[in-house]
């Protein structure tokens, strides 16, 4: 019997043991459970957000359909176009003599020859972009090369041409798909090493010009958009009278890129000028820093045109400068004032604004226009398309006449002393501002990159 009851012990164990996992295994299926709703949640979370992603697709593609619309308006109330053969009703009742010749395919002919080709009225527009796309950019290109560092003594670049990749697609489906009709631009670059004179050449990405298509039109984004024409004043020399001062009169020099130069008459008789609208400065001391270092020479050079009233000697006498470096500080100090004023830092900041031909381009126009005005054959070069001295003079000349009262100032508003801007100009003029910051940004970077790499 003692041996039973260790036994009987033992079962009620072992049962209270297996009885003991049965409410834990409660638990787990518990915590199971409320873990399948939460899957449902987050898809219920989800499908909203696709709905509203839904809305504004299909608002995007309303507002596009809206556009088309719009371009489309104008084909509302089309031209009446009159059937083949038969006579326009505004036509009856009128004498012999004006009643049309021929009417074939809906137009009416009042003379015999009825196969008068018609101009191409956007051929201007078609030959100015080609000019850019080939000539154009050339000359920009050429402007800024060589880049070098600040140094000049590490690294030097060059473009040595461009090339145009095909576009993607055509117009047709650029209108289709919302896209732009443009093309890449590659030049092809060479890079120098001063200090190890290791060379290096390839091709570049330069960025996407738009493209022209037949109509003289653009496509950007899907839209087709046009390039007006501007009408603005001439590059050159005009003349005017004085507003204060009616009997005197006063000069304008306009470059196409660069400082201008106003040039006038006070009541006294004393010639000055000013440089990009800064303070007057006397015109004697522009001639001394421009060769003419003393007064005999200043003098001598109106000689011929000096009546009644020298103007020339004039101004000699209001001029405080008498030497070369006096006249360089002096303008100096106008142009740039609360700066220290040396000879050396005047000469490089003049030569810098008249006779460098990055800042400074009088253009072809202007060249031709002070040639035929002058009666001078200078030619019209990168050389010649500075700041030019001798032309300078001429015009001071001009201006003595006419206050001495020979001569007729100029119209400013006459269409001879404008000009029309095309639209292969206007682009030029943007893109240059974009690669004078490309060139900058490379020569910072040259500056500081490591010459291995």
């Amino acid at each position: 019997m003692a041996t039973k009851k260790p036994a009987a012990k033992k079962t009620v164990k072992k049962t209270v043991k297996k009885a003991a996992p049965a409410p834990k295994a409660k638990p787990i299926a518990k915590k199971a459970a409320p873990a399948k709703p939460a899957p449902k949640r987050t898809v219920a979370k989800k499908q909203p957000a696709k709905a509203g992603a839904a809305k504004k697709s299909s608002a995007g593609k309303r507002a596009y359909i809206m556009h088309v619309t719009e371009s489309v308006l104008p084909q509302v109330h089309p031209h009446v176009v009159p059937p083949t053969g038969r006579t326009p009703a505004v036509f009856k009742g009128l004498p012999a003599h004006l009643q049309p010749v021929k009417v074939e395919d809906g137009r009416v002919y009042m003379t015999p020859d009825s196969h008068t080709d018609l101009p191409s009225l956007i051929e201007m527009q078609l030959q100015s972009y080609r000019w850019f796309l080939t000539e154009g950019l050339k000359e920009l290109l050429e402007e800024i090369t060589p880049i070098t560092d600040f140094s000049t003594k590490k690294m030097e670049l060059r473009i040595l041409g461009h090339t145009f990749d095909a576009p993607k697609y055509d117009p047709a489906t650029c209108r289709r798909r919302n896209l732009s009709y443009e093309a890449v631009m590659k030049g092809h670059v060479q890079l120098i090493n001063k200090e190890t004179g290791e060379i290096k050449e390839q091709d570049v990405f330069l960025g996407s010009i738009p493209l022209m298509t037949e109509n003289g039109t653009f496509i950007v984004g899907g839209i087709e958009r046009v390039v007006v024409h501007q009408l603005v004043r001439s590059p050159g020399v005009f003349f005017s009278k004085m507003t204060d001062v009616t009997k005197y009169h006063a000069a304008k020099i306009i470059p196409k890129r660069g400082v201008w130069l106003e040039i006038e008459t006070d009541r006294k008789g004393i010639i000055a000028c000013k440089i990009d609208r800064k303070r007057k400065i006397p015109i004697t001391q522009l001639l001394r820093v421009f060769g003419y270092d003393t007064d005999d020479k200043i003098l001598s050079l109106f000689a011929d045109v000096t009546k009644d009233k020298d103007f020339i000697l004039n101004t000699l006498e209001k001029d405080s400068a008498r030497t070369v470096e006096d006249a360089y500080q002096s303008i100096y100090r106008r142009i740039r004032p609360g700066d220290l004023a040396t000879p050396e830092n005047a000469k490089q900041l003049i030569d810098g604004l008249f006779f460098d031909f990055k800042k400074y381009d009088m253009g072809t126009i202007a060249r031709y226009k002070l040639n035929r005005r002058f009666k001078t054959n200078v030619p019209s070069d990168e050389e010649h398309r500075v700041f030019q001295v001798k032309d300078f003079t001429e015009i001071l000349r001009e201006l003595v006449r006419l206050n001495n009262g020979e001569g007729i100032a100029d119209d400013i508003d006459h269409l001879s002393n404008r000009r029309v801007r095309s639209v292969g100009e206007l682009v030029q003029n943007k893109y240059r501002v974009g690669l004078v910051r490309t060139e900058r940004i490379v020569k910072d970077r040259m500056t500081v990159m490591d010459q291995e790499t």
